[in-house]
């Protein structure tokens, strides 16, 4: 019966149940191999085959699960990277923006100094 020791506590708990013992949350793995082998529809040659498909099933749904997290995980990196793409293109948009009005400040500036009567002398003082 060394093949019961090649499942998981919870692969147990599934055989267990699938063969009519009861509560088997509450067991642990020694009792339920005993629950197992007292079963009164314990067939070592089905039990052994039901034991390692309960165990393939699990192994498949962990192998499942984990490429479903992976993909999220990916997903969730892609999203925070086109954030961040989209953050600096704001960024960089804001200091353009932000450099356009300097330059139109300044322009408005010489111009105002020029029709205040500052003269080609002050003009050339602020550009240099």
């Amino acid at each position: 019966m060394a093949f019961l020791g090649k499942g998981l506590k919870a692969d147990l708990q599934i055989m267990a149940t699938e063969m009519g013992v009861e509560d088997v949350l509450s067991l642990k793995v020694f009792e339920l191999r005993e629950a197992i082998l007292n079963s009164k529809n314990f067939d070592e040659e089905f039990c052994r085959e039901q034991l390692i498909t309960i165990i393939e099933e699990r192994k498949r749904r962990e192998e499942m699960d984990l490429a479903e997290r992976k993909r999220k995980d990916i997903e969730f990196s892609e999203r925070k990277r086109k954030e961040m793409e989209m953050a600096e293109r704001k960024r960089l948009d804001e200091l353009e923006q932000r450099k356009r009005k300097d330059e139109m400040d300044f322009e408005l500036q010489k111009k105002r100094i020029k029709l205040e009567g500052g003269g080609s002398e002050r003009i050339r003082t602020i550009q240099d």
